[in-house]
């Protein structure tokens, strides 16, 4: 099924101190965005080029817009990903934040799949993935998936494609926590 990332979010949305905590961190990291110090940069144009590259991540956000995902991501799954874009003379001209729960990996770990709901309740319907290849130097053209990962040593076949979240040993009390709760709603 690959349904863990579903369960991770699942833990998220229905344990207020698991989201609290995810959510505070997020904030605190990510602060008031990217900025940088001006008194170091002391050319106007550099500062221009500078200011230019902060506000245009792409056509719709700026990378302070973007620093906030990618950081919630990070601290929630322990990845993010990250879709480039590139544009004539194989420069990068737009990067778009990915939902990290969109993404799965092939068993390979060459390319990923992208989709808007791996989870169609339809059997019969099969979900609707884009095929994207991860982000290497050597790509110059057309559109790449970088994807990060914080590494965790595992002995679980295919056991290293998806990251394991910094509080997994925490899991299990989340989810005790979270029966608990229920159980004292439906008394």
């Amino acid at each position: 099924k690959n349904d863990y990332i579903k369960h991770i979010i699942d833990l998220y949305n229905r344990h207020a101190e698991h989201e609290a905590i995810v959510s505070g961190k997020t904030a605190h990291i990510t602060g008031k965005g990217l900025v940088y110090d001006k008194t170091k940069v002391e050319d106007p144009k550099e500062q221009a080029k500078l200011d230019k590259f902060l506000a245009s991540a792409n056509r719709f956000q700026s990378w302070s817009d973007i620093l906030p995902m990618m950081v919630s991501d990070l601290e929630l799954f322990n990845g993010y990903a990250l879709q480039v874009i590139y544009g004539a003379g194989g420069k990068v001209v737009s990067v778009y934040h990915i939902e990290f729960s969109k993404v799965r990996l092939s068993k390979d770990g060459k390319s990923a799949y992208v989709c808007d709901n791996w989870y169609v309740s339809n059997p019969a319907k099969e979900p609707s993935f884009k095929k994207i290849d991860l982000y290497n130097t050597e790509q110059k053209s057309g559109e790449s998936l970088l994807y990060y990962k914080v590494h965790r040593p595992t002995a679980v076949e295919f056991g290293s494609i998806y990251p394991i979240p910094e509080y997994s040993g925490a899991c299990s009390a989340i989810e005790t926590d979270i029966n608990i709760d229920v159980f004292h709603l439906s008394n």
